[in-house]
C-alpha cells in the first residue's frame, strides 16, 4: 500500500513482525498486552493494521535504548494522538 498525504502507510501482521524482529504472532500481541507495543485496528471484517509510524516510533524507541515504561509512555501518547485524529475525522 503506498503512502498518500491522506492515506499513512499501514502494515500487516507479516511486515511488522519482519520490521520489529519479531518470531511469532504472539510476541506482537504479547508485547500489546504488556502495553509496549502499538495496538492493532480494525481493517476489515478479517483483517487488522498497525500505522507504520507508530510501529516505527517504537522501534527507534527501543533501538535509542529506552525502557519499557519508557516505551510504555510513548505508545500511550500514539495512541492518544490516534484517537484524537480519529475524532477530527468523525467530526468532519
Amino acid at each position: 500500500m503506498a503512502e498518500t498525504a491522506n492515506e499513512p502507510r499501514l502494515y500487516r501482521i507479516d511486515e511488522v513482525m519482519h520490521l520489529a524482529g519479531f518470531k511469532t504472532k504472539q510476541t506482537v500481541y504479547n508485547w500489546m498486552r504488556d502495553g509496549i507495543f502499538p495496538r492493532q485496528f480494525k481493517w476489515g471484517q478479517r483483517a487488522v493494521r498497525w500505522p507504520a509510524n507508530e510501529v516505527q516510533a517504537v522501534i527507534d524507541a527501543r533501538k535509542a535504548g529506552k525502557s519499557n515504561d519508557e516505551v510504555r509512555e510513548l505508545v500511550r501518547q500514539l495512541h492518544e494522538k490516534r484517537a484524537a485524529g480519529s475524532a477530527a475525522v468523525g467530526a468532519v
